[in-house]
């Protein structure tokens, strides 16, 4: 382990048989760097490390993009960050080879011609700091700092973040974005996404706060028949909140903001009425001051205490003494000749087509030896089941 943070495997000569830098997971330390190729992973939570959906990587194009992956697979979606630096976008002689993470805390990306490109302004004091760089499981890559001096209070503290704002730039992310359906993003002041649930919704996994929202209440066109849906729904309004790529169930136009409500409220499989727009399901909720006045009616349960008929086969109840069900089958089964005929017949066609050449051979030994395996001709799909084998042979001898 040296003074980088660099854990190495050498050989009896000291070279390098493999090293830490040149595998990393979500982080990478002052003098790592990435080449072509190369990727980190976020992790799955602060405290879970299992690799989650989101990448950092520098194509063989030349550019850093950061892109989310469908998992369970590593198909990766557009990107929600690139650097620029591809063939396509510069001299073609001149795209990007190598991501650089220096002792000083300063990255940049190395073109091929050794042309920088500083993707964040050089620190100052760099010698009273430690630095990291990290893909944290929200999809955001941080640059973070550490002082030295051991009397502080011990905190990392971020000091640049790509993207600027996630809530806001990951409309390229495919599905629900960074949080989860039905989930708003709002971004905090260490420019880290919070995502929370609506009123009324809760989260699908109380252990993933980054996860999708559930209604807490059941909506369906059944209980409508029940009772008028102004007694069973009420509309809470949002504001200030913007719902990207959430699909368009109807579209009306022109209506008014009453009418729009109204036609959500009539519309058994409405949820909620953005605007003129009523959508389902949400997704890529972010809060967006920029659109003041923006209005979102979401339609809440009043009361889920409604049951609803049930439509279903009813079940026949069990007897509570089947003795003598039972013992009437049995009895007709016994007395029945003709169903016992039939399972008579059954029983010695079968054993007469698969073993009447073979009940030729002579049975002196059977009950002796009871070695079968001449009778079957060794036959190995005979012979895994020699007890059943016996049955059939005792069955056609009676």
């Amino acid at each position: 382990m040296n003074n980088t943070g660099n854990f190495v495997l050498q050989d009896r000569n000291f070279n390098k048989l493999w090293e830490s830098f040149k595998s990393p997971s979500d982080t990478l330390l002052p003098s790592q760097n990435m080449d072509i190729g190369g990727k980190l992973s976020s992790r799955q939570s602060e405290t879970n490390f299992s690799k989650e959906r989101f990448q950092l990587r520098l194509i063989p194009e030349g550019n850093l993009v950061l892109n989310a992956i469908n998992l369970p697979t590593d198909n990766p979606s557009g990107p929600y960050y690139t650097s620029g630096t591809s063939i396509s976008d510069s001299v073609p002689s001149n795209p990007g080879k190598q991501l650089v993470f220096n002792q000083s805390g300063y990255i940049y990306i190395l073109r091929d011609n050794n042309q920088t490109l500083p993707l964040q302004e050089k620190l100052e004091s760099s010698a009273d700091f430690y630095f990291r760089d990290t893909l944290n499981f929200d999809g955001v890559f941080t640059l973070y700092s550490y002082p030295k001096n051991s009397n502080a209070n011990g905190s990392w503290t971020p000091i640049w973040t790509v993207p600027d704002n996630i809530c806001m730039d990951n409309s390229a992310l495919l599905d629900s974005g960074t949080c989860g359906f039905n989930s708003i993003c709002n971004l905090g002041s260490d420019k880290r996404p919070i995502c929370t649930c609506p009123k009324g919704y809760s989260l699908l996994d109380p252990k993933d706060p980054y996860g999708s929202c559930k209604p807490d209440f059941i909506q369906g066109c059944e209980e409508a028949k029940l009772s008028p849906r102004n007694d069973l729904y009420y509309f809470e309004v949002i504001t200030n909140i913007q719902w990207i790529n959430s699909e368009n169930y109807a579209l009306l136009k022109p209506y008014t903001e009453d009418q729009c409500s109204m036609s959500c409220m009539e519309d058994c499989m409405c949820l909620v009425a953005v605007l003129k727009r009523m959508k389902l399901p949400l997704s890529n909720g972010r809060v967006d001051k920029s659109i003041m006045g923006s209005k979102a009616s979401m339609k809440i349960r009043k009361n889920n205490s409604i049951t609803l008929p049930d439509h279903r086969l009813p079940v026949l109840e069990k007897k509570k003494n089947q003795d003598n069900l039972i013992l009437m089958w049995s009895v007709l089964l016994a007395s029945c000749v003709f169903v016992n005929i039939i399972f008579i017949v059954a029983i010695c066609v079968g054993v007469f087509s698969i073993y009447h050449k073979k009940l030729k051979t002579p049975m002196r030994n059977f009950g002796a030896e009871r070695a079968l395996d001449a009778l079957v001709e060794y036959k190995v799909d005979e012979l895994d089941d020699k007890e059943k084998l016996e049955r059939y042979v005792m069955v056609a001898i009676w």
